[in-house]
C-alpha cells in the first residue's frame, strides 16, 4: 500500500533498493502500483513534490494523500495521511491536501527535535 512507499521515500538509497529486492509486490486493484519501475517512477514524483497520493490503489473508492515524518537524522519515523471516499476526496484537491500534510509532517517532526 502507499503508507509502505511513503515510508520509502526517504528511505537512504541502499536501504530502499534492499526493501525493493525483498518486496513482493501485489495488486489490490486495476491502479494499484505492481511493477518495481512503477514504484520507483512514482517515488520519484514524491520526492518532488514532498507528498505521495493514492489514486484508488489500495481500495476501490478510496483516495489517500500522506507526507512522511522524519526525525532529527532525517530518516522517515511516521506519515500524515488523509484518506477519504474518492467521491469526497476528489483529484483536483490533492495538491492541496498534499501541502497541508507536508505542512503538519513538518510540525511534527520540529515537535519532536524539541
Amino acid at each position: 500500500m502507499k503508507s509502505i512507499l511513503i515510508r520509502s521515500e526517504a528511505l537512504p538509497e541502499d536501504e530502499l533498493e534492499k526493501y525493493l529486492s525483498e518486496v513482493r509486490l501485489k495488486r489490490f486493484t486495476p491502479r494499484t502500483l505492481a511493477t518495481h519501475s512503477s514504484l520507483r517512477k512514482d517515488l520519484d514524483k514524491i520526492r518532488l513534490n514532498g507528498y505521495g497520493i493514492d489514486e484508488v490503489e489500495g481500495l476501490d473508492g478510496i483516495h489517500c494523500v500522506s507526507a512522511v515524518i522524519l526525525d532529527d537524522y532525517h530518516y522517515p519515523v511516521g506519515a500524515i495521511t488523509v484518506i477519504a471516499p474518492s467521491l469526497r476526496l476528489e483529484c483536483d484537491r490533492f495538491h492541496e491536501i498534499g501541502e497541508s500534510c507536508v505542512k503538519s509532517a513538518r510540525e511534527i517532526s520540529e515537535k519532536l527535535l524539541s
